[in-house]
């Protein structure tokens, strides 16, 4: 991974359901002009519990990601260029906001050792992204988070920047900026 800050989230981070003793995330991001990296590590006691695919995968442990290429001033309803995708923690994931396709996503999960998180490593299509100019400087809206499972439902959500109505609304979305750290 290339040098740069690694995001922790934590309870601070919690937007819905209730606190759990231990949980976060370090996540790291990179970028090419073919892919968004995501490395993600999750300290969970109840690792990997994700029962579900498709459309309601955000019901377990699964990472949530939100990018907006186009209209970055804009706040409000999410654009049609705009994505929110779900890695689940057992290694399916879903594209959301009428995608059509799912574009393929490089996708692995491993449980820790020790059975107390797990790991997760992404590489997202810039075009599946709607984005056709990944350049250093290029801005984004951006947020990006987690959801902790317990047995067949989600108990709690973390993100970076935003709310629990990131599904429906780009408010509070973060902006990203894409760097060249070579």
């Amino acid at each position: 991974w290339p040098a740069g800050a690694t995001m922790k989230i934590e309870d601070k981070d919690r937007v819905l359901g209730s606190q759990h003793d231990g949980v976060s995330a370090d996540m790291d991001l990179a970028w090419d002009a073919s892919n968004l990296y995501v490395f993600a590590h999750v300290k969970d006691d109840t690792p990997m519990q994700n029962a579900y695919d498709n459309d309601v995968i955000w019901n377990g442990d699964a990472l949530e990601l939100f990018v907006g290429p186009q209209y970055l001033k804009d706040p409000g309803t999410l654009k049609v260029t705009d994505s929110q995708i779900i890695l689940s923690a057992k290694g399916t994931y879903y594209w959301y906001n009428e995608k059509a396709t799912q574009p393929e996503i490089q996708l692995a999960t491993k449980l820790d050792t020790d059975g107390q998180g797990y790991t997760v490593e992404a590489a997202i299509p810039m075009s599946g992204l709607n984005i056709s100019d990944a350049a250093n400087g290029r801005q984004l809206r951006f947020d990006i988070g987690f959801d902790n499972g317990v047995g067949t439902q989600r108990v709690a959500q973390y993100l970076w920047n935003g709310t629990d109505k990131n599904s429906s609304s780009r408010d509070k979305w973060g902006m990203a900026t894409l760097v060249d750290k070579t």
